[in-house]
């Protein structure tokens, strides 16, 4: 309590705001961009969301929640994953621990790799 009010006082200070994700406070200016935003650039720079691309965000923090919302709402067939138990995720799936999401890229790896 006491961090979050020193980091809370700085940001008002300067204009930004706080938002608290697992154990970080991310600090942000006022404007519309978020890890959404983010995800939505990198991947359409790298040309994720073209024809026969693949899009798979996974993320533990509640920040991530951001990207899984957008993800869903623009980009609907890509594969959002919440690794944690928080019911009230955006994410498509759920996977309680890093061991499933381990598990399915090795999967996903060994795919493509016999495909090739």
């Amino acid at each position: 309590p006491r961090l979050r009010e020193i980091v809370e006082g700085v940001a008002a200070q300067h204009g930004l705001i706080v938002t608290e994700g697992k154990m970080v406070f991310e600090i942000r200016p006022p404007v519309g961009v978020n890890k959404g935003t983010a995800i939505s650039r990198l991947v359409g720079d790298l040309g994720g969301f073209g024809h026969g691309a693949s899009v798979l965000f996974a993320g533990d923090d509640i920040t991530d929640e951001d990207a899984f919302r957008f993800l869903r709402e623009h980009h609907p067939a890509a594969v959002t994953i919440c690794i944690g138990d928080r019911p009230d995720t955006a994410a498509e799936f759920t996977f309680g621990d890093t061991d499933r999401l381990r598990a399915l890229l090795e999967r996903v790896a060994r795919a493509a790799a016999e495909r090739q």
